[in-house]
C-alpha cells in the first residue's frame, strides 16, 4: 500500500501537477503560471563549402589512387573539408570568409598514385603545400601550376616524372622548398630558377639533369640547402654560388664537375654539410674549406685533387664526418694532419692520402669515433696495446707499414661482429696457417720486417711444396656455385662474408680478400643473385656476383710462371630495375698483376661485351687482381650495392707461337720474302701492263694473288657500271650484288700512277693486314683494260655521307656512335702504323672512313699510302727512299707527270684541310701525319662541322680556327655538336676534343702516337686535358677577296687547298 502511494506522489511531481513537498504537507497547489508558446532551437549556420573547381581538382587527384592504396577509394565533396576521414591527407582553411573553404595543403605521399599529375591542381589557388612523394606519377609537371601563387612547398620526389624542369617555377614567388629528387627530369636547370625570391631548399638529386649550372642559381640569396647529387652536371661550379651567404648544405656528389673549386666559396661560412664526392675536381684542396667552423659533414672523395692534406685541420671543431682519399702527396713525407680538436668525429676516412709516420694516439681515444679508414697509406708505428671501451666498430688499416703486435682489444672487436682489416702490414705476432680463413678480422699478407730470402708468400705459408701443385689455369664463378661453361670447370665462390674477410679455396689454389662497410645501411650483402633479365647465354656465370664496398682482391696461387690471359666477367645485376634513376653508375679501378694492366674509373655499363681481358706475366707463381672503389659512381639508389662487382674470372695461358729458331723467326722471314716478292712482281707486272694494256688483255692471275673476279660478272653485278649504281661521295665506286652478296667495286685508272699504286697497295697491304677497322678486300680484276678492286659493301657508306651528306641521307649519330667511330679510326690507324709493314695512310678524311651497318669503321683508299720502315721489304734503303722507290727529300709529294713519272714514285693526293703541314711542305712523312689527320676528323665528328664551311660567297669558316678560339677561351666544350643537345658525356667529349687538339699540333714530334690515342680513348692511359696546348700557329679564319674564291690557305703554309677535294 505504501509503495503504491509513493509511486503516485512521484508521478504527480514529475508531471508538474504539484510539488512533492506540497503533497507531503497537504498545502494547496499554486495557481498554474501561464506557459510560453513552444520555440524551436535556433538553426545552426551552414558549413562553409569548397568551391566546385577545387572539388574537381581534388577528385582528379584521388582518381589516381590504386585499389591497394592505404587511403582506399575516395571521393571528395563540397563538405569533405569537415570530414575526419580526410584530415590526415588534406587541410582546408575555412576562415578566409564566411561561406567558402579553400584547400591549402595536400599530403598524399606514399599513397600509390598512378598516372599523370592532373592539370586541375592548378585551380587550387590557395594551395600552400603539395606532398606527392613516393608514388608512381609519370609525365611532366603541368603548366597550370604557374597559377599556384601561394605554393610554398612542392614535394614530388620518388616518382617517374620526366621532361625538363619548367621555367615557370620562377613565377611561384612564395616557393620555399622544391623537392624533385629521384625522378627522370632531364636537360639543364633553367636560368629562370634565379627568379625565385624565397626559395630555401632545392633538392634535385638522382635525376637525368645535365649541362652547366646557370650563374643565376647564385642569385637565390635565400637558399639554405642545395642537393644536385647523382646527375650529369658538368663544367666548373659557378663563382656566383659563393654569394649564397645563407647556404648550410651543399651536395653535388656523382656528377661530372671539374676544374678547381671557386675561390668565392670561402664566403660560405654557414655551411654545415659539403659533399662533392665522385666528380673530377682538380688542383689542390682550397685551404678555406678547413676554416668553415660550422661544418659537420665534409666529403671530398673520388676527385682528382693534387697535392696533400694540410698539416693542421683545426678549424672544424664541429666536424662529425670527414672523408678524403686519393691524394698523390709530395716529394717530402706527408705526416698525419693535426686534428686533435675535432673531438666529435664519428667517421674518419683518410684513405690513400700518401700519409706517413705514426697514427696519433688521440685518434684511438676519440669518444665518438666508430668508423676509421686509414688504408692504403704508408703509416708506421704501432697500435696502442691497451684501449678500454673503444667505440670503434669498423677499422680499416690495410696496406700500410704498421708493425709491432696486433693488440687483443682489436681482435676482440672482430669477435663482436665489427670489421677489422689490418692486412698487408708488418706485424710480428701474426701466424697464418694454410687453412686460415677470416670473416671479420683480416690479417692476410703481412710483410716481414726481417731480411729473408723467402717471398712474403712463403713466409705466410702460401707456397707450392712440389711440382704437382703447379697449375696453368684458374676459373672462379665469383659469388656462385661450381659450374661448367665451354668445357671449363669454374670453382664455387659462395662465402657470404666480405666486410673484412680473407677466404682460401678448398684446394688452396686461389683466395679473395674483401674489405669495406657499405654506407647508410645496417645490412651488408657481399653476394648478389639475380637470374631475371640476364641476357648473357652463360647464365650460370652472370646470375651471381661478388661485391665489396672498398677493396676486393683475388689471388691465384701456384700458377706456372708464364704469360696468361686474364678475362674478367661482368654483368650489372646490382641495380634495382624498379627504381626511377637512369644515371646509375658503378665505377671502380681495375689493377691486374701490380699494374701490368690498369684501368681507372672502369664502368661496367660501358663494356661492349660482358668481359674485359688482358695479358699479364706470372713470375713468382702468384696472380693478383685488385678491384678498388675510389669514391666515384652511384651510392644513392640503392645504397648498398655500389663498389667493385665481378661475376667470374678466367685465367689461361696465352697461346704459344710456333717454335722459332735462334735467329729471325720463320714468320718474319716469310713475311719479308713474301712482301718483297709480291711487291716486286706487282711493280714489274704493272709497269709492263701499263705500257701494253691497250694491246693485250691480261689475265688477272698474272698481276696479283688472291681472288680473281671475272670482269663480265662484275659488270653484270653492277648493271654495267650504271651511273645509278654509283655510290655518292666515294669516287668511282659502284654498288653491286654477286652471288647474293652485296659488293662495292672500285674502278681505278689503268693509265695513272695513282691508280696503279692504289691497286698494288690495296692488294699488298689490306691482304696482309687483317683488322676489324680496315676495309675488307674481297678480290680484284684486271681484264678489259681495267683495274678493279672488289670490297665488301658498307651499308652506311662513309663518315662523310653520315655527317655531311644530303638531308635525306644524313644519319643521326648519337654520342655513343661518334665515340665508337673515333675509337675505330684510332684502332685502324694504330694497326697500320705498328704492323710489320708500318704503313702511313696519308689520306685520312671522312670520305675514306667507311661504316658498316653497325657503324664499325673500315678505313679504305690506300692510293697514297707509304711505308715508314723500308727495311721491311729487303735490303736497307736510304732515308730518302720509300718501299716503292726513291724520293727527293725536298719533293716527297711532287706532282705526277702523266706517262713520264717513274713507277717507283709515289702519287700525290690533292691538298685538303685534313693534311698535316709537313705533308703539304714536302717534308718526309712519319706516322704522325696520320695523327694530324685523325685530329681533324675527330673535331669534325664531335662538332658535326666540316673542316671548311662556305659562309658566304666570299668567305669560308675554318673548323680548326674555331677550335683554337674556343681553346684560348678555355671553352673547347662549346665545339660539341648542338644537335646532340645535352645527350652526350661532357668528360668524354672534352677528352676527345683536347686529344684532337694535341693531335693537330704543328710540330709532329709533339703529337701522340695512335697507340697512345687508343689507350686514352679506352681509359687505359691517363690524359691531362691541360696538356693539349695550343698549336704553334694558325691560319686565317676567312677569306675575303672581293670575288668568288675556290681556294683557301692551309694551316701554316702558303699552299692552296682545292675546295672541291676538301673531304
Amino acid at each position: 500500500m505504501l509503495k503504491v502511494l509513493a509511486y503516485f506522489l512521484l508521478f504527480l511531481a514529475l508531471n508538474g501537477q504539484t510539488s512533492l513537498g506540497q503533497v507531503m504537507t497537504g498545502a494547496p497547489a499554486a495557481a498554474p503560471s501561464p506557459q510560453p508558446p513552444f520555440l524551436p532551437p535556433p538553426p545552426k549556420p551552414p558549413k562553409p563549402k569548397l568551391p566546385e573547381e577545387e572539388v574537381d581538382a581534388v577528385n582528379s587527384l584521388l582518381q589516381l589512387l590504386s585499389p591497394y592504396s592505404p587511403l582506399g577509394p575516395a571521393y571528395f565533396s563540397e563538405l569533405s573539408c569537415h570530414y575526419i576521414k580526410f584530415s590526415p591527407v588534406l587541410t582546408c582553411n575555412c576562415t578566409l570568409d564566411d561561406k567558402t573553404c579553400r584547400v591549402v595543403a595536400i599530403y598524399l605521399s606514399g599513397q600509390d598514385l598512378t598516372g599523370s599529375i592532373p592539370p586541375e591542381i592548378g585551380n587550387l589557388s590557395h594551395l600552400e603545400s603539395l606532398y606527392l612523394r613516393s608514388n608512381s606519377l609519370m609525365g611532366s609537371i603541368p603548366n597550370t601550376f604557374v597559377k599556384l601563387s601561394q605554393l610554398s612547398i612542392l614535394d614530388l620526389c620518388d616518382n617517374k616524372l620526366e621532361g625538363p624542369l619548367p621555367k615557370f617555377l620562377s613565377e611561384l614567388k612564395s616557393l620555399r622548398g622544391l623537392y624533385l629528387c629521384n625522378n627522370l627530369f632531364n636537360e639543364s636547370i633553367p636560368p629562370e630558377i634565379g627568379g625565385c625570391p624565397k626559395l630555401e631548399y632545392l633538392v634535385l638529386y638522382n635525376n637525368s639533369l645535365s649541362g652547366k649550372l646557370p650563374d643565376e642559381l647564385g642569385h637565390v640569396s635565400t637558399l639554405r640547402g642545395l642537393n644536385l647529387a647523382e646527375n650529369q652536371f658538368w663544367g666548373r661550379l659557378p663563382e656566383s654560388l659563393g654569394s649564397l651567404a645563407l647556404l648550410e648544405e651543399m651536395y653535388v656528389m656523382n656528377n661530372l664537375f671539374d676544374d678547381q673549386l671557386p675561390q668565392s666559396f670561402q664566403k660560405l661560412t654557414k655551411l654545415k654539410a659539403f659533399n662533392i664526392r665522385g666528380n673530377a675536381f682538380n688542383k689542390s684542396i682550397p685551404g678555406y674549406i678547413f676554416e668553415w667552423d660550422k661544418l659537420e659533414i665534409l666529403s671530398l672523395m673520388g676527385n682528382n685533387f693534387e697535392g696533400h692534406l694540410p698539416n693542421k685541420i683545426l678549424g672544424l671543431p664541429r666536424l662529425t664526418y670527414l672523408a678524403i682519399n686519393n691524394l698523390p702527396g709530395r716529394e717530402t713525407d706527408v705526416l698525419f694532419p693535426d686534428i686533435h680538436n675535432i673531438v666529435h668525429l664519428k667517421s674518419l676516412t683518410l684513405r690513400k692520402c700518401s700519409l706517413t709516420g705514426p697514427i696519433p694516439d688521440y685518434i684511438w681515444r676519440f669518444t665518438n669515433l666508430s668508423y676509421l679508414d686509414l688504408s692504403f697509406n704508408n703509416l708506421t708505428g704501432i697500435i696502442p696495446p691497451d684501449l678500454n671501451q673503444s667505440p670503434l666498430q669498423f677499422v680499416f688499416l690495410r696496406s700500410n707499414n704498421l708493425n709491432g703486435t696486433v693488440p687483443g682489444w682489436l681482435t676482440s672487436l672482430s669477435n663482436s661482429g665489427s670489421y677489422v682489416d689490418v692486412s698487408e702490414n708488418s706485424f710480428t705476432n701474426v701466424t697464418l696457417s694454410n687453412d686460415y680463413v677470416a670473416s671479420n678480422l683480416n690479417l692476410f699478407e703481412y710483410r716481414s720486417q726481417y731480411s729473408d730470402t723467402r717471398s712474403k708468400w712463403q713466409q705466410a705459408g702460401y707456397h707450392c711444396d712440389n711440382d704437382t701443385q703447379i697449375y696453368d689455369h684458374l676459373y672462379i664463378n665469383c659469388g656462385g656455385n661450381a659450374t661448367s661453361v665451354d668445357g671449363r670447370d669454374y670453382e664455387a665462390d659462395t662465402q657470404s662474408y666480405g666486410g673484412s674477410t680473407f677466404f682460401l679455396s678448398t684446394n688452396k689454389t686461389w683466395a679473395y680478400s674483401s674489405m669495406g662497410k657499405f654506407l647508410d645501411t645496417d645490412e651488408d650483402e657481399f653476394i648478389l643473385d639475380k637470374t631475371c633479365n640476364i641476357s648473357n647465354t652463360d647464365v650460370s656465370l652472370y646470375s651471381n656476383a661478388r661485391i665489396a664496398p672498398i677493396s676486393l682482391k683475388y689471388y691465384g696461387f701456384c700458377l706456372k710462371n708464364d704469360n696468361y690471359t686474364v678475362k674478367l666477367h661482368f654483368a650489372e645485376i646490382g641495380w634495382d630495375t624498379s627504381g626511377s634513376s637512369t644515371i646509375r653508375k658503378r665505377v671502380f679501378d681495375v689493377d691486374v698483376q701490380g699494374g701490368q694492366y690498369y684501368q681507372r674509373d672502369f664502368d661496367i655499363q660501358k663494356l661492349k661485351r660482358d668481359f674485359m681481358e688482358c695479358n699479364v706475366s706470372v713470375t713468382d707463381s702468384r696472380l693478383e687482381i685488385h678491384l678498388y672503389w675510389t669514391g666515384k659512381g652511384s651510392t644513392y639508389t640503392p645504397t648498398k650495392y655500389y663498389g667493385p662487382l665481378i661475376s667470374a674470372i678466367s685465367v689461361y695461358p696465352v697461346p704459344r707461337e710456333p717454335e722459332r729458331n735462334n735467329k729471325i723467326p720463320p714468320a718474319v722471314i716469310a713475311g719479308i720474302v713474301g712482301a718483297a716478292l709480291v711487291f716486286g712482281i706487282l711493280i714489274l707486272a704493272l709497269s709492263w701492263a701499263l705500257v701494253r694494256i691497250r694491246h693485250r688483255k691480261l689475265k688477272g692471275s698474272e698481276l696479283h694473288p688472291g681472288v680473281v673476279f671475272d670482269y663480265k660478272k662484275l659488270k653484270a653485278a653492277t648493271n654495267g657500271f650504271a651511273p645509278d649504281n654509283k655510290i655518292d661521295g666515294v669516287g668511282n665506286v659502284y654498288k653491286g650484288e654477286l652471288d647474293g652478296i652485296q659488293i662495292a667495286v672500285k674502278e681505278l685508272s689503268a693509265k695513272s700512277e695513282e691508280g696503279a699504286h692504289e691497286f698494288v697497295t690495296a692488294i699488298g697491304t689490306i691482304s696482309a693486314l687483317k683488322h676489324p677497322n680496315l676495309a675488307t678486300l674481297m678480290g680484284s680484276c684486271t681484264e678489259q683494260n681495267q683495274l678493279l678492286l672488289v670490297y665488301k659493301y658498307m651499308e652506311k657508306v662513309s663518315l662523310q655521307h653520315a655527317l655531311f651528306g644530303p638531308a635525306e641521307a644524313k644519319l643521326e649519330l648519337n654520342w655513343e656512335t661518334r665515340a665508337k667511330i673515333c675509337l675505330g679510326v684510332a684502332k685502324g690507324l694504330a694497326c697500320l702504323h705498328e704492323s710489320k709493314l708500318q704503313v702511313i695512310h696519308c689520306n685520312i678524311k671522312p670520305t675514306n672512313i667507311l661504316l658498316d651497318n653497325e657503324f664499325t669503321v673500315k678505313i679504305s683508299d690506300f692510293g697514297y699510302s707509304q711505308f715508314h720502315d723500308s727495311q721491311l721489304v729487303g735490303a736497307p734503303l736510304d732515308k730518302d727512299k720509300t718501299a716503292l722507290g726513291s724520293h727527293d727529300s725536298q719533293h716527297v709529294d711532287a706532282p705526277l707527270v702523266k706517262d713520264k713519272t717513274p713507277l717507283g714514285s709515289l702519287p700525290k693526293p690533292k691538298i685538303t684541310g685534313h693534311m698535316a703541314p709537313e705533308q703539304i711542305q714536302g717534308i718526309p712523312l712519319t706516322p704522325k701525319a696520320d695523327v694530324y689527320s685523325f685530329g681533324i676528323v675527330t673535331l669534325e665528328i664531335v662538332s658535326g662541322q666540316e673542316i671548311i664551311t662556305l659562309r658566304s660567297k666570299d668567305s669560308n669558316d675554318y673548323l680548326l680556327n674555331t677550335a683554337y678560339k674556343h681553346q684560348e677561351e678555355g671553352n673547347l666544350i662549346a665545339l660539341v655538336d648542338p644537335d646532340l643537345k645535352s645527350n652526350y658525356k661532357p668528360n668524354e667529349a672534352l677528352t676527345m676534343l683536347c686529344l684532337a687538339m694535341k693531335c693537330v699540333n704543328q710540330s709532329f714530334d709533339l703529337r701522340p702516337t695512335m697507340s697512345s690515342v687508343v689507350k686514352i680513348l679506352e681509359g687505359n692511359e691517363k690524359f691531362d686535358i691541360s696538356s693539349a696546348s695550343k698549336p704553334r700557329s694558325t691560319h686565317s679564319g676567312s677569306t675575303s677577296h672581293g670575288e668568288t674564291s675556290n681556294t683557301t690557305i692551309a694551316p701554316s703554309t702558303g699552299n692552296e687547298i682545292d675546295d672541291s677535294q676538301r673531304h
